[in-house]
């Protein structure tokens, strides 16, 4: 299995995980995908989780974000978006 698919996996049973609250699973899966080298997938994979890349930036764009406590001043629809 390529890294980029572990890192994938991992980020989705992070906010997958339903026992830490919803701000700390977004915060988790976001660090979870940090450094994620999209020239080492096959073209396809990359398109996908480019576009995917692209939607989380964009709701994060709309939010000051520093540090993963950040996340708690997003509400719950901001954090369902992300």
């Amino acid at each position: 299995m390529s890294e980029i698919i572990r890192q994938a996996e991992k980020a989705k049973a992070v906010v997958a995980d339903e026992a830490a609250p919803k701000w700390q699973r977004v915060a988790q899966g976001m660090n979870a995908l940090a450094g994620v080298s999209l020239g080492e997938s096959d073209p396809l994979v990359g398109e996908m989780l480019e576009s995917a890349i692209a939607e989380l930036r964009a709701g994060c764009s709309q939010h000051s974000i520093e540090t993963d406590d950040d996340y708690q001043r997003i509400d719950d629809s901001g954090l369902q978006r992300m």
